[in-house]
């Protein structure tokens, strides 16, 4: 019996939010390191499926405001916000 090797699908879905350099470099690193699929957009707002991360590459404090919220409501399982001013967040 001949069996042919099927690879097993992504099953974790991670969304890069911005416009910018950092999330043209983590998309394309992802895209070709990573067994999960990559979503890139510009706004919470836009994000159709069910999503397991969100690294926030904004550096807009509406924008990661946002996020947050989102992800409260969502479960999301980890939240990765890049600022570049202080934020406490208890």
């Amino acid at each position: 019996m001949n069996r042919k090797y099927k690879v097993p699908t992504p099953s974790e879905v991670i969304v890069l939010i911005g416009e910018n350099f950092i999330v043209e470099h983590l998309f394309h690193n992802f895209k070709r390191f990573s067994k999960m699929k990559i979503y890139s957009i510009d706004s919470i707002n836009k994000i159709e499926k069910n999503v397991n991360y969100i690294i926030d590459c904004s550096f807009n404090e509406k924008s990661q405001n946002d996020v947050l919220k989102y992800s409260v409501e969502n479960k999301i399982k980890k939240v990765i916000i890049l600022s570049n001013y202080t934020r406490c967040i208890w």
